[in-house]
């Protein structure tokens, strides 16, 4: 008999508990959507983003900048400009590996920028 006392009086605060919470919650998303309304998005520098990625081809940014400037984020713009550089060491590599000398950053560079 207490245990079922118990369960009688706890069911209520547990309800009134659950309320609460689902009203906070809304009400949070809400005010956080209203917030991401309102503020305007600040442009990208792509340059520096597309330097802070091509760590030994800094130099070949104004060539490549145009593959990422589509990217309408700080990360999505740094893991494009990533994968760029990636794959034109990449390529580089291949190149040298196959004996193609001095030319294969050119080479390499033109491949995936051009």
């Amino acid at each position: 008999m207490q245990l079922t006392t118990l369960v009688a009086l706890a069911m209520p605060a547990i309800a009134a508990a659950q309320s609460a919470n689902i009203t906070t919650t809304a009400t949070t998303t809400t005010t956080t959507a209203t917030a991401s309304a309102s503020a305007a998005p600040t442009p990208l520098d792509y340059e520096t983003i597309c330097e802070s990625q091509a760590y030994g081809y800094a130099d070949k940014c104004p060539q490549c900048l145009p593959q990422c400037e589509g990217q309408t984020t700080q990360t999505g713009a740094e893991e494009c400009y990533y994968s760029v550089f990636f794959e034109i060491n990449y390529i580089e590599s291949l190149c040298e590996a196959q004996g193609g000398g001095s030319g294969c950053e050119t080479i390499a560079v033109n491949d995936v920028c051009s």
